[in-house]
């Protein structure tokens, strides 16, 4: 189970917008947390109508805490309620997974990859800085990402082109302004999926440019010093933090209790 804990004194994304009527989306693998994903989209209610599109980030300070679970069904959920398109943004370049989630047999027919789309967002490196000195692998086609929608829906995801990129050759997230200008004129929403912040401090390099950061916590699990000291990264980067997500919380059964099975 997840639970939502917003930061004391921060400023909602839409506090001043009606509570969306978002009901449980048809599952693609877990119908329980999709229940309530749509409890956190009611409880955030990001505006989805606007001119200009939102940017919420997901970061997470471990790794296996749960952070591109929650990021792929939360964009999920915003994609269904949206007349425009929604982004999920992997940027885990160690370690991504949207585009392999969706193409594999987890996921339904109706929601297999799309091939690449030609979409009005800068894909020649747009956001990571490669080294030089190793070059591009393929240079006909040195995109580092490219786009594809999933199925007929309103959800595009990005599939991160890595064996383009030559074994020995080092990559680096950076600031990219046109970018992000860019993905808020094209989608209704950036749901940005972070590297943890353990593997990479990339994610806290771009949080000052995102609307809304959620911290992705796993519950029981994450020590309350690591939780502040991302959250303190987070702030001194000028983020908008707006809250934490506990996940994989448990409710245990007192030991009164067993008796009476």
């Amino acid at each position: 189970m997840i639970a939502w804990r917003p930061f004391r004194g921060a400023d909602q994304i839409n506090r001043h917008a009606p509570p969306s009527a978002v009901g449980p989306a048809p599952a693609w693998k877990f119908p329980a947390m999709e229940e309530e994903v749509s409890r956190l989209f009611n409880t955030i209610n990001p505006p989805l109508a606007g001119q200009e599109g939102l940017l919420i980030q997901l970061i997470g300070a471990r790794t296996g805490e749960g952070t591109s679970t929650i990021a792929r069904e939360f964009a999920h959920i915003c994609a269904l309620h949206s007349e425009r398109k929604v982004l999920l943004l992997d940027l885990d370049w160690a370690h991504p997974s949207h585009h392999a989630f969706f193409s594999n047999t987890l996921a339904p027919e109706a929601f297999c990859p799309s091939p690449s789309l030609d979409l009005k967002v800068e894909t020649h490196s747009p956001l990571y800085n490669m080294d030089a000195e190793s070059g591009i692998a393929n240079k006909q086609d040195d995109r580092l990402i490219t786009f594809h929608r999933l199925g007929k829906s309103n959800l595009i995801i990005n599939r991160l082109t890595q064996e383009r990129v030559e074994p020995s050759q080092l990559s680096q997230l950076i600031y990219r302004p046109t970018f992000w200008q860019q993905a808020r004129e094209q989608f209704a929403l950036t749901v940005v999926d972070s590297p943890p912040a353990e593997v990479s401090l990339e994610g806290i390099a771009i949080s000052g440019t995102m609307d809304a950061v959620i911290q992705v916590v796993e519950a029981n699990a994450t020590r309350t010093p690591v939780i502040k000291d991302l959250h303190n990264k987070l702030l001194a980067n000028s983020a908008h933090t707006v809250g934490i997500v506990f996940n994989k919380r448990r409710f245990y059964i007192p030991k009164k209790i067993y008796r009476w099975f």
